[in-house]
């Protein structure tokens, strides 16, 4: 198998066998092949000790039973895709510093997760990762070096219900289009959440500690505005969001009253508002 570039191994669930029934034995000695670019395997437990994963392009390891990726420091420049989603068991992901052309980044639902390493972003080679999805692990907040991914497009944390703050180097992020804090224990933006100014979906859902919404009006891409939080008002500066599409107040049960308009909102076509909403 020295030739071989793709491995994939995955379950069929079609006859509702729990995963942990399945059990994949290596023969002794074996070795995945050097060349090898792409790798998908569900349920995996550990890698060999011999595990050669420099030439690695995507890594997919959705719903395996790792504790961490792999020992020691590793080479993966090649390296663009990494999904680690639903490992429950991971409690710990490598130096991102050996992955500088990571362009996207999966770990929802590895509820064992507690932090991110620093590096993320923290070094200028990092400059391509434009997806991260971070939704359903354990984290509290941000390292402030996360500022520094310049790139990122798309940033999702929602349904960590420990995640309380955003960094204020947070604001770096001008390409910033998509961000998901859905159902989080945060309870306000940074003041300087203006300057994202190519933020297009803000999903603030479910956040029911959240009350103070900032003045937006330098977002001007702005389209979709999720709020369903504790807020009473939106600052008037609303009204500066002539793209602006979408604005859901569903269930914002302390919500009183509309900000007056001063501009334009000519593109506004879906709202949402309860019988708590004046």
């Amino acid at each position: 198998m020295k030739k071989l570039r793709l491995l994939k191994v995955y379950y069929n669930d079609h006859h509702s066998l729990v995963r942990k029934e399945y059990k994949i034995f290596l023969p002794k000695g074996f070795e995945f092949p050097r060349g090898l670019r792409y790798l998908h395997w569900e349920g995996l437990e550990s890698f060999p000790l011999n595990f050669d994963s420099e030439n690695l392009v995507a890594i997919n390891l959705n719903g395996s039973n790792i504790k961490k990726l792999w020992k020691g420091k590793k080479n993966h420049e090649k390296l663009k895709f990494v999904d680690v989603s639903n490992s429950q068991l991971l409690i710990k992901m490598p130096n991102f510093s050996s992955m500088p052309n990571l362009e996207r980044l999966n770990i929802e639902g590895c509820t064992s997760l507690r932090k991110l390493y620093s590096s993320i972003g923290a070094f200028p080679e990092m400059k391509f990762l434009k997806e991260l999805l971070l939704n359903r692990i354990g984290i509290k907040e941000l390292p402030s070096s996360i500022g520094y991914l310049t790139s990122l497009a798309i940033l999702d944390v929602s349904w960590c219900l420990k995640f309380q703050k955003l960094p204020n180097s947070f604001a770096n992020m001008r390409r910033l289009r998509k961000l998901y804090m859905r159902g989080t224990n945060i309870k306000e933006l940074p003041s300087n959440i203006g300057y994202l100014e190519s933020l297009e979906v803000l999903g603030l859902s479910y956040c029911s500690n959240f009350e103070n919404f900032l003045e937006m009006e330098k977002t001007k891409f702005l389209k979709d505005l999720l709020v369903e939080t504790a807020i009473k008002e939106l600052s008037s500066s609303i009204g500066c969001l002539e793209l602006l599409k979408t604005i859901n107040l569903k269930y914002c049960s302390k919500f009183e009253k509309f900000p007056e308009i001063q501009g334009t909102m000519k593109c506004l076509s879906r709202h949402g508002f309860t019988k708590y909403c004046y």
